[in-house]
């Protein structure tokens, strides 16, 4: 499993740099594909040591393998696509895909005999290894927010909820979370903990055979935080150039991860520094209580959670 990509890099470092970078483990005998991996493994650590109190890191650093048409598939999965390459000594017919120069075709003449790659005859689907990320049936549930009856919702546990009621701030996982988020007296007895009576628990949303294209269950979207993506290379990259003579890390892989000082919120630490003492919120997946209640402190959205 993993998170990043190797292509994710070049949106922060240049791709022989970072061949270069990696060349200095080889060398001493480190497979340089595994260290940028065992990087990143350390990398996602030092991040959810800030971050695990609040949202939900499971869901947050899920990975990103090649689409299977054999697996099950849940809402907000994410894959790439990918087809076999294509062969010039292979047949193809009607709606057979393919992989060639980066890009995935579909045939729409029946290629009989075997012949080198004729662009006339696929019809261009998407580039190669694109990410796509599985649709929801029904808007995902968010807290703080009253649903009128009869309203419908996605989870993160993957099943849809149907409201019985107004819903009053409750949560779906039989935990009561404050309607009004803050700055509310909360008086809750014993009997309100639970859902039974404002949410129906409907069916597991699933599906498997449906490939990526199908745009009634895919979208091609990347759905993983872009600025989350950004903080594990920022932090892998400040890691590595460690590899190297001091006197050779760039400043800017400093600066980006630690900052010009120690109030720096717009560096890596300094933001998650933040986040941590509920600062900042940030637009990540909530961690939702199991049981008891959740309250939340602060005016406003919610900065921090802590469940009783």
């Amino acid at each position: 499993m993993r998170f990043l990509r190797d292509t994710d890099y070049y949106r922060l470092i240049q791709p022989k740099e970072l061949t270069t970078l990696l060349q200095s483990a080889v060398i001493a005998g480190y497979n340089g594909s595994q260290l940028l991996i065992d990087s990143e493994n350390a990398a996602i650590e030092e991040v959810s040591g800030y971050l695990s109190a609040r949202y939900d890191l499971t869901r947050l650093f899920s990975d990103t393998p090649i689409y299977n048409s054999t697996t099950t598939y849940f809402g907000q999965s994410r894959v790439q696509y990918h087809e076999p390459a294509y062969n010039p000594l292979s047949t193809y017919a009607i709606g057979n895909r393919t992989s060639i120069n980066n890009n995935i075709y579909e045939c729409y003449v029946t290629i009989t005999v075997a012949e080198p790659f004729n662009i006339t005859k696929w019809n261009f689907i998407c580039i190669d290894y694109a990410i796509f990320s599985a649709s929801i049936p029904n808007p995902e549930f968010k807290e703080f927010i009253d649903y009128p009856k009869a309203t419908t919702v996605w989870f993160n546990d993957n099943f849809t909820y149907t409201s019985l009621n107004s819903t009053k701030g409750n949560l779906l996982n039989n935990a009561v979370f404050s309607e009004y988020g803050a700055d509310k007296d909360i008086n809750y007895n014993v009997s309100d903990v639970g859902n039974a009576s404002y949410w129906t628990k409907n069916t597991l949303y699933s599906f498997s055979g449906i490939v990526p294209t199908n745009g009634a269950n895919w979208a091609q979207i990347d759905n993983r935080n872009g600025l989350m993506i950004n903080c594990i290379i920022d932090i892998v990259l400040y890691n590595l150039f460690t590899i190297i003579p001091p006197r050779n890390i760039p400043m800017e892989r400093t600066t980006r991860y630690k900052g010009e000082s120690t109030h720096d919120e717009k560096c890596t630490i300094g933001w998650l520094k933040a986040v941590f003492n509920g600062k900042l919120s940030a637009n990540l997946p909530n961690k939702y209580p199991t049981q008891g209640i959740a309250l939340v402190f602060n005016s406003g959205a919610p900065k921090s959670q802590n469940t009783y």
